[in-house]
């Protein structure tokens, strides 16, 4: 990969030949994986996959790298292999919102109890997962409706919106 991509556009950047530097120069797990981010960044998805493949052989404990893996495999449409990459960063971190977002996508693709399961999980951990300003893929993720509006029910015992001030009422709190 590392062959490939010295002879390519990528090392006509500043920012490419210093990655390619850092990995002749024995490159970390975390070397590989800004090489890998600035890879997907620049669209060259095989390759990014190919780095964070061996950021998480080098280091299989964190699971940072193991959501970026999974997240570039989902970008390339290897879903099984992005569910496995997503599962593994979260048994590394159970309170890992992005991986569970990240695994209810996978699933929201042929499961939907699980997919629903899974966003449930990533809103109660994260809230602003479901805000699109944050996360512009809550937009157009219609599973977070029903999961928004049974968090709401859990949290204020109902789906009925709170009271409504009376107009002239005072505040006598």
């Amino acid at each position: 990969v590392l062959d490939r991509l010295r002879n390519g556009a990528i090392m006509n950047t500043a920012t490419g030949q210093a990655h390619i530097a850092a990995m002749d120069s024995g490159g970390t797990a975390v070397q590989m994986a800004a090489f890998g981010s600035y890879l997907a960044e620049q669209g060259y998805l095989p390759a990014s996959v190919a780095l964070y493949s061996e950021a998480t052989r080098i280091a299989p404990d964190n699971p940072t790298l193991w959501l970026n893996l999974g997240a570039t495999q989902m970008r390339l449409g290897h879903i099984s292999d992005a569910s496995q990459s997503f599962q593994k960063a979260i048994r590394l971190d159970p309170n890992n919102a992005t991986a569970h977002y990240n695994l209810g996508a996978v699933y929201a693709r042929t499961d939907y109890d699980k997919a629903i399961k899974e966003f449930t999980t990533a809103l109660m951990l994260d809230p602003d997962l479901g805000d699109p300003s944050i996360n512009p893929q809550a937009a157009n993720n219609d599973l977070l409706v029903p999961v928004k509006l049974m968090l709401y029910q859990a949290r204020e015992g109902s789906v009925a919106l709170p009271l409504v001030p009376v107009e002239g009422e005072q505040d006598n709190r």
